[in-house]
């Protein structure tokens, strides 16, 4: 009996151990505790409870490099290279507007010398009128001269005259007189510009009026040089005039 009554009891531990053996196996915890997290594993029952691991980063496409210049390999001795000092400014200089101003000048008088010929006494007939002037030479920038025109012993008319070197070219002036220094211009004098010229013909053309229109020096020879301009009155047909000038010695001083 005794050795009936020990079997019984081995026989009851054993069947309630492999039914706590059975319980603790059915449990969801266990189960998930036996296999291993990553991809494929299965998403827990309550959305609450964490994963135990962080999912796997997702692998991304590698960026392209920029592409960079290849650099020479630098040896042991070479010296860091150091960026030059920047220039300082020039200073202006105090002489400059002296400089500027005799340059303009020195131009000027290189442009009026191509009239340095017309400097002295001229003498021309225009029918039976005789026309005299006299041209002062090139200076400052400016050539001066004088017109008068006789005829049986009686002035007609005079005329001054300058050539000047201005920014805008040569120009020609011409204010005409009566014998009594009444200037026939009320306002400006006739002014015409120097549009084209070679070395022995220059032509004056005015821009505004027509007293003259046009005027034209052409150089003969050293002591010879002819004279034509045009008149275009605002009635009337036009004019046509020419003049040939001849180099006039100049007066042997007075004695007294």
């Amino acid at each position: 009996m005794m050795r009936t009554a020990i079997a019984a009891r081995a026989w009851l531990v054993v069947l309630v151990v492999s039914v706590l053996l059975c319980v603790v196996v059915s449990l969801p915890g266990n189960a998930l505790a036996q296999q291993p997290q990553g991809a494929g594993a299965p998403v827990p029952s309550n959305p609450q409870t964490p994963l135990s691991q962080p999912p796997a980063a997702q692998p991304t496409e590698p960026q392209p490099a920029e592409a960079q210049a290849p650099q020479a390999p630098q040896s042991e001795n070479a010296k860091p290279q150091t960026q030059p000092p920047a220039p300082e400014k020039a200073k202006p200089s105090k002489a400059k507007g002296k400089i500027s101003a005799a340059a303009e000048q020195s131009s000027a008088n290189e442009t009026l010398a191509q009239f340095a010929w017309l400097a002295g006494r001229w003498q021309g007939d225009w029918g039976p009128r005789i026309a005299q002037q006299v041209w002062m030479p090139p200076k400052s920038g400016v050539m001066v001269g004088v017109f008068q025109l006789t005829e049986d012993a009686q002035t007609l008319v005079i005329e001054l005259y300058t050539i000047t070197a201005t920014p805008q070219g040569i120009e020609l002036r011409v204010r005409h007189f009566t014998p009594t220094l009444t200037a026939w211009q009320k306002d400006e004098p006739s002014s015409l510009k120097l549009m084209t010229y070679d070395s022995k013909s220059f032509l004056f053309v005015n821009q505004d009026n027509g007293q003259p229109k046009h005027w034209l020096m052409k150089r003969n020879d050293p002591n010879t040089y002819v004279a034509r301009f045009e008149i275009v009155p605002e009635q009337g047909e036009s004019e046509t005039a020419e003049i040939t000038y001849r180099r006039q010695a100049s007066p042997a001083p007075a004695t007294h």
